[in-house]
């Protein structure tokens, strides 16, 4: 099929998430941008438009890459938000769609913009021509990143490798987030919840079923002393404490 002027091409969801889309008209920092095409500009990457409208808002795009350098896009959230997915609409002009999403690629979250933790990474992934669904183990974070290291060539435009994004969208799917490593329940993994996870397993604290299923960090069904270890580098600021 020939690149056509007038498509429009939507794609969405099959279920809706819990929360709103967090990434709908937040800031938005990019790698580099493609100046030479009124329709593809940065602001476009998360206005609420999932269509790829040829001519007038195809979402976001990269400059031509070259050599070994990544390309990225990442999204401000405003605040800390409980996340698990990342949700990513191609661009699709006609035969040449799906080109613009990398082969390799990392998903990070960050607190700060500067420190980055990944919680997903591919590599391999296919062209795709539908939207794509990246779950990854809920976090807290105010920052999302999605960076690509290696990029398909095009060859309906000239073998031109870029990164182009149509719509990106940034959810926690599921039921309520709760924090593992936090057996009291308050929100914060501190040194006391590590202690209670470390009594537990010794047999020195009976917990309700709740207490249990927030102490038990790895999920199969034992509070260990590995559990409380987990709990205690949270607390210190280790790693970061999952939602699920």
């Amino acid at each position: 099929m020939d690149a056509d002027k007038s498509l429009s091409v939507r794609f969405a969801p099959t279920s809706l998430p819990l929360s709103e889309n967090y990434a709908l008209g937040c800031r938005t920092t990019v790698s580099s941008a493609y100046a030479n095409d009124t329709a593809l500009r940065q602001r476009f990457v998360n206005d609420g438009v999932r269509d790829t409208r040829i001519g007038e808002n195809e979402g976001w795009s990269s400059k031509n890459i070259s050599g070994g350098k990544s390309e990225w896009i990442f999204v401000n959230l405003g605040e800390r938000k409980a996340i698990n997915q990342l949700v990513i609409y191609p661009r699709v002009n006609g035969d040449d769609a799906g080109y613009g999403i990398p082969e390799n690629f990392t998903v990070s979250v960050s607190d700060d913009g500067e420190s980055w933790e990944v919680v997903r990474a591919e590599e391999g992934y296919a062209r795709p021509t539908d939207f794509i669904v990246l779950d990854f183990e809920g976090v807290e974070a105010q920052y999302i990143r999605f960076e690509g290291t290696k990029f398909k060539s095009n060859p309906f435009s000239q073998n031109r490798k870029r990164m182009q994004i149509a719509e990106l969208e940034v959810y926690w799917y599921g039921g309520e987030p709760v924090r593992l490593g936090d057996p009291d329940g308050d929100g914060e993994v501190t040194v006391s919840d590590a202690l209670t996870a470390l009594r537990a397993a010794a047999g020195l604290a009976q917990l309700t079923d709740g207490q249990a299923y927030r102490a038990d960090f790895d999920g199969d069904g034992v509070i260990t002393a590995a559990d409380a270890l987990s709990a205690l580098r949270c607390a210190v600021g280790l790693r970061r404490a999952p939602l699920v």
